[in-house]
This record gives structure tokens, sequence and C-alpha cells, in this order.
């Protein structure tokens, strides 16, 4: 899989999120730093509640699961979708984030 189509797949996403309302992480976020790591699919940070996610995706036609995790067993809760053949995870801000930090990229 070509980067171009990762990064056309997470503006998607992030467009359809809104700038300032998820972060970019995981492999293609360190790539963006110019370390390679492969990756196959795309990882967000949401900084709205996973329903509001599920349901702004789901407006533009993105057809999306909410995973429910079970805490007791130290899992978590979180958005699934498909996008153009790529997985796409959508988590919950699990610790806190320093959102005026967050860089945008080009």
């Amino acid at each position: 899989m070509w980067r171009r189509d990762l990064e056309s797949v997470a503006l998607r996403v992030a467009g359809r999120q809104g700038k300032k309302n998820c972060v970019l992480v995981g492999g293609l976020a360190v790539s963006a730093y110019g370390f390679v790591r492969a990756t196959g699919d795309i990882g967000f940070v949401a900084r709205v509640p996973l329903p509001e996610v599920k349901s702004r995706l789901e407006s533009h036609g993105i057809p999306v699961t909410l995973k429910r995790g079970r805490l007791l067993d130290g899992d978590f809760s979180f958005v699934m979708a498909t996008v153009s053949g790529v997985r796409v995870d959508v988590l919950p801000e699990l610790v806190p984030l320093d959102w005026s930090r967050a860089i945008e990229l080009a």
C-alpha cells in the first residue's frame, strides 16, 4: 500500500471529525516525523465521545462499528472502520492529552 493512500484516508477521516477533535497516532504519525515504520492501518484519538465519532463518520457514508471493550479485562471501546480498504481505529482519550500541543501536519 502506498503511503499516499494512507494519507488520503487519514485526511478524509480527520476531515469528517474536525481538525480540533482528533489526533493521528500510531505508525502513520511516527512516519510523519520521518521515521520508517511499516503500517497498514490508521489510528486516531478522539476528543469527542465515540458515539459522536460513529455518527459523524456514518453521516458521510463511512460504515463503522463501535467495538465495546470490557473494562474489567483492561480493554476499552473504540470505533473501527474500513475506508478504501484501509482499517481505521478511533480510540477514546485513554490518558489526559494536552490538545493545545497537537501539531497540524501539512
